[in-house]
């Protein structure tokens, strides 16, 4: 994981930052489940390659 995370582009960063602070904003506005979906799709995002096609 450690690997695939170091070889992200910018735009990979960029997706990452903006679903965490999503994350942050939704949890802070007490929505809960929109929250719960950042994390997901974050998890998600870090623990699978993203090769675009």
């Amino acid at each position: 994981m450690i690997k695939r995370i170091l070889n992200f582009d910018k735009k990979d960063w960029k997706h990452c930052w903006w679903l965490f602070k999503n994350m942050i904003k939704q949890f802070i506005l007490m929505e809960f489940q929109e929250s719960k979906e950042a994390w997901l799709l974050l998890k998600i995002h870090l623990m699978y390659d993203s090769n675009r096609k």
